[in-house]
């Protein structure tokens, strides 16, 4: 009889610790369950932000200053130090010969219009932009420097756009609405040259510019500022893919 009650007893507190095992392991497996449950959340959070960013257009501005023929024949000095070349994904301008060591990483260049009729002297109104491959906007009257020194010269193709392509630029936020734009867009109407702005006696206005570069990147700028007088300083603001 003590032997059966020992075991008896050895049994319950047997069970007892069992029963504590089982429900202890319960717990446990709850709270790892809640603490995985939360890491994917996180995940699930971090992976949403991340594509939202992603989504978002780069926005920056880019100043510099253009070549331009009214600075005579001949590269002078306001030639040779005008920050004419830019390039978008390192967000920095160039003067000819900073720009012979970053060719391949160019995407367009600027100069000042001319005009020859009725004009104040040392004013060029409007501003150009062209490709590299163009070269048509390093315009500076001169034969000793010019874009045959470069061994690479990068294509970038440029559009006007309209009220209708583009009602408002600061409403251009995101890859999507860019992307809706491009769509649009003919290829019969690309170009490789263009007026930044236009000025003459019944108006002054001011394009908005879609460009493509050759690292296939999108993008749209709109000029912010520009002086048509010496050093003929500009400012544009770009809305493009990371």
């Amino acid at each position: 009889m003590q032997c059966l009650i020992l075991t008896n007893y050895s049994a319950s507190a047997l069970l007892g610790r069992s029963c504590t095992g089982i429900y202890s392991t319960i717990i446990t497996m709850k709270k790892l369950s809640i603490l995985v449950l939360t890491i994917l959340i996180g995940f699930g959070s971090c992976k949403k932000e991340d594509n939202t960013d992603r989504d978002k257009l780069d926005i920056f501005t880019i100043n510099g200053t253009a070549s331009s023929p009214w600075y005579g024949t001949g590269i002078t000095e306001g030639n040779r130090i005008a920050k004419a070349f830019v390039d978008l994904t390192n967000r920095k301008v160039y003067t000819f010969d900073e720009a012979l060591s970053q060719q391949s990483e160019l995407n367009f260049v600027f100069s000042s219009s001319y005009y020859a009729g009725n004009i104040i002297q040392d004013s060029a109104r409007e501003l150009n932009v062209s490709s590299l491959n163009s070269g048509r906007a390093w315009y500076t009257n001169t034969g000793d420097r010019s874009l045959a020194e470069f061994g690479v010269r990068t294509e970038c193709t440029f559009y006007s756009l309209n009220t209708e392509d583009l009602p408002n630029f600061s409403d251009l936020q995101n890859q999507q609405q860019l992307a809706a734009i491009f769509a649009k867009l003919k290829p019969e109407n690309a170009r490789q040259f263009y007026n930044c702005n236009e000025v003459n006696p019944t108006s002054n206005r001011v394009f908005n510019i879609a460009f493509k570069t050759h690292q296939g990147k999108r993008g749209i700028f709109r000029l912010t500022s520009y002086s048509p007088n010496k050093p003929f300083s500009y400012a544009i603001e770009v809305r493009m893919e990371k």
